[in-house]
């Protein structure tokens, strides 16, 4: 059986290999082909990683395995080497920035890392309230909404 640090170590050099080779040559061939700053899909990415990674906490069996989901997230978008992402710095080290969750009085909720764009798609409602791009005003307005629509 592999010992914690080695597997760690494994997990990171396999997570290195995935972004160097794939992921970042995806994003940035994206990123020239549709004129989106590699930062905005660098974020989207970010939201999904994170999404996965709760999910991947309610699966795990064991406080080991979560630890290690964690760990190699934490790792990841803090540690990780800028080379993973052929740049000068961590393409997914975004700060966190809460807002309140309006459908939960009280727990808060992260703000989405770059804006998804779906505002500018046909039938939308406007902005997600955890857009970046929406103004403080903006968001108390569509919280009174979800809130209405909660309640309801």
């Amino acid at each position: 059986m592999i010992g914690k640090m080695e597997s760690r170590e494994w997990r990171r050099q396999e997570i290195s290999l995935l972004f160097t080779s794939t992921v970042t040559p995806l994003l940035d061939c994206i990123s020239d082909q549709v004129q989106i700053r590699p930062r905005e899909l660098w974020g989207q990415l970010l939201n999904g990683l994170e999404y996965g990674k709760t999910i991947a906490i309610q699966l795990a069996e064991t406080a080991d395995e979560r630890q290690a989901i964690n760990d190699d997230f934490h790792w990841l978008t803090k540690q990780a080497s800028h080379d993973l992402f052929n740049s000068l710095k961590n393409r997914l080290d975004f700060p966190l920035k809460e807002i309140e969750n309006p459908s939960v009085p009280g727990q808060m909720q992260r703000m989405k890392a770059t804006c998804c764009l779906y505002y500018q798609t046909e039938g939308s409602k406007g902005k997600c309230y955890t857009c970046p791009r929406m103004s403080v005003k903006e968001r108390e307005i569509r919280k009174k909404e979800i809130v209405a629509e909660v309640t309801q």
